[in-house]
């Protein structure tokens, strides 16, 4: 693992194996044990009950500045970019890249393979399956554009 300058991480944040495994033809399901590492950026904070999983295919990072709230999941392969908001219950399931800037807000899920862009917003307990461009707010299950969104927000290049 390896950990930036003033990382804080309250208490319960859980750094560990991945959630991933493989079937035999007998149905039997085998642990994959193959790690990549996980990478905290600099000023990376972890509010209590945090779960980030090891990558299985690639590394698992978490952005410079990123600021990640309670009972949050962070899957395997995961990587977020610098400067993102995780509020409290979100689920980012593996595979998924998130751009700098976003903000995933509370109960959101983050379905495996999903990309998100720079300086985008996912609405509360929204449930997004498919890509979401640079610059984009999206809401709802399954979530969807919210067209002429009105809420004051810097963006950032």
């Amino acid at each position: 693992m390896i950990i930036g300058d003033g990382v804080i991480g309250l208490p319960n944040l859980e750094i560990g194996e991945p959630y991933s495994f493989t079937q035999d033809e007998n149905g039997t399901f085998t642990q994959i044990k193959e790690r990549k590492e996980i990478i905290l950026g600099a000023d990376v904070f972890f509010n209590p009950c945090v779960v980030v999983e090891y990558g299985t295919v690639r590394n698992t990072i978490i952005g410079d500045n990123t600021k990640i709230d309670s009972f949050v999941m962070i899957g395997h392969d995961v990587q977020i970019g610098k400067s993102c908001l995780i509020n409290t219950g979100a689920k980012i399931l593996g595979h998924v890249t998130i751009g700098d800037y976003s903000r995933i807000n509370a109960g959101a899920i983050i379905h495996q393979k999903v990309t998100i862009g720079k300086n985008c917003i996912i609405g509360a307990n929204s449930y997004v399956r498919h890509d979401v461009p640079d610059n984009t707010v999206v809401y709802g299950t399954p979530a969807k554009v919210v067209e002429n969104y009105k809420y004051p927000r810097k963006t950032f290049s």
